[in-house]
């Protein structure tokens, strides 16, 4: 179907068009320009909801066995305590520079894998306070760690040093964290996939069991600031023995760690000025020539 062509404007006639004036026939011109159809659709703007499904940076574990003990390179992590007595907790940290400043979070899903279990207890996320480093300590696939390496994070340090005196403690052993838990989720002995799952404060019921909406926030603060981004702790039953939870890693080979964030781009601001696009300006240009060539062959004839 062919296209009518670009209505601008309609005069009265020549007295009409002499008291309009070049000025203020321009305006008349540009205003029928942005009401066009055309024109409406290249600058309408409306947020979108994306999804990013990211791995983490990094995944690991500490030990209560040691301060000098890490795993940042072994094939699992681990939650829980040992038959020993040995405490153990894990460590995530995602990037989230590829959603954009200003987007609005909607949704939080952090999904784990298990792939090995003894019992059935309640699995606390908390977002972590200090910042925190990995080194090169590669326990395997026993869960009882190595001998730290220069910046591994352990039970007594967010960045160990082998240097005398280098080390970063945290200011509690085992980690600093908000003492209040973003998350909780009961997890089964079941291999499966695992989810910690949060809704922004607007879209979460207040009854709604297991979507606190504290995850979200976490997350969009540090969208806001990813400076204050070290990631969450996640700790399991530690008033018990022999109730180890094991999870697959970014090394495991599958079914590694993953966290997806459900948000809105953030639209454009209605009240800023929008830029008109070259055939706009160009149409603009031959109309107003036009006018002035008119106008000139008027005052020209008597």
């Amino acid at each position: 179907m062919a296209m009518k062509p670009l209505h601008v404007a309609k005069f009265a006639g020549p007295r009409a068009s002499r008291r309009l004036g070049v000025g203020s026939w321009s305006r008349h011109a540009l205003f029928g320009l942005l009401l066009s159809p055309a024109f409406a659709g290249w600058s309408a703007a409306s947020a979108q909801t994306l999804e990013a499904v990211l791995p983490p940076v990094a995944d690991v574990s500490i030990f209560s066995s040691g301060d000098n003990v890490a795993d940042a390179k072994g094939t699992y992590i681990w939650t829980s305590v040992l038959a020993s007595g040995t405490k153990r907790r894990l460590l995530l940290r995602f990037d989230l520079r590829a959603i954009p400043p200003g987007a609005q979070v909607r949704e939080v899903r952090l999904e784990l894998y298990q792939s090995r279990a003894v019992g059935d207890h309640d699995l606390h996320l908390h977002r972590v306070q200090s910042a925190w480093t990995t080194g090169l300590a590669d326990g395997g696939g026993q869960g009882e760690g190595a001998p730290a390496t220069n910046g591994d994070v352990t039970w007594g340090f967010r960045s160990f040093s082998n240097t005398p005196g280098s080390a970063l403690p945290w200011l509690t052993p085992g980690g600093d964290f908000d003492a209040t838990a973003s998350a909780v989720l009961r997890v089964p002995a079941a291999s499966q996939w695992y989810i910690w799952q949060s809704l922004a404060p607007a879209l979460a019921p207040a009854s709604a069991g297991g979507l606190n909406p504290k995850m979200t926030a976490d997350v969009q603060a540090w969208i806001a600031n990813p400076a204050s981004n070290h990631g969450w702790i996640l700790i399991g039953d530690e008033t018990g023995e022999r109730n180890a939870k094991r999870f697959q890693s970014t090394r495991s080979g599958s079914e590694a760690p993953r966290l997806r964030v459900l948000y809105t781009s953030a639209a454009l601001d209605p009240h800023a000025d929008v830029p008109l696009p070259a055939w706009a300006i160009g149409a603009l240009a031959i109309a107003m020539a036009g006018a002035l060539l008119r106008r000139g062959s008027r005052r020209g004839n008597p």
